[in-house]
C-alpha cells in the first residue's frame, strides 16, 4: 500500500470513527429518556445514569457571587520556552502525531487534543 492510499484509509477510518460517535451520542439519548431508574441490570453489564453539572457561568457573575478562586498551576508556555532553549527538563516529553485533513479546514475528529 503506497503512503497516499494509507492517508486516505486513515482519513476513511477518522471519517467512520466521528459517523460513529454521532451514533453513539444519539443512541444514547434515547436509552437515557428509556431508563425507568438510574441503574439497570442486563444479563452480562450494568447501565448506570450519572449526573453532573456543566458551568459556564461568566467570571464577572461568580466574582459577584464570591465564587472564584486563585488556582497555581504550571505555565506550559514558558515551559515550553525553556525546552526549546535547549534545557532538559523531567516530565517533559517530545512526541509526533498525525493529522491528515482534506483542503478544507479539518474535521473537529481529525484534531487531536492536549494531553
Amino acid at each position: 500500500m503506497t503512503l497516499e492510499e494509507k492517508t486516505a484509509v486513515y482519513r476513511e477510518i477518522c471519517r467512520k470513527i466521528h459517523q460513529l460517535e454521532e451514533e453513539k451520542k444519539s443512541l444514547a439519548q434515547e436509552i437515557l429518556a428509556e431508563m425507568p431508574s438510574k441503574k439497570m441490570v442486563f444479563s452480562g453489564y450494568i447501565a448506570r445514569v450519572y449526573t453532573r453539572l456543566v458551568i459556564q457561568v461568566p467570571i464577572e457573575e461568580a466574582r459577584r457571587l464570591d465564587a472564584t478562586k486563585m488556582v497555581e498551576q504550571v505555565d506550559k508556555e514558558k515551559i515550553t520556552e525553556i525546552h526549546k532553549s535547549g534545557v532538559q527538563l523531567e516530565g517533559v516529553k517530545e512526541i509526533s502525531y498525525l493529522v491528515i485533513a482534506s483542503e478544507k479546514a479539518p474535521h473537529p475528529s481529525e484534531i487531536p487534543s492536549e494531553n
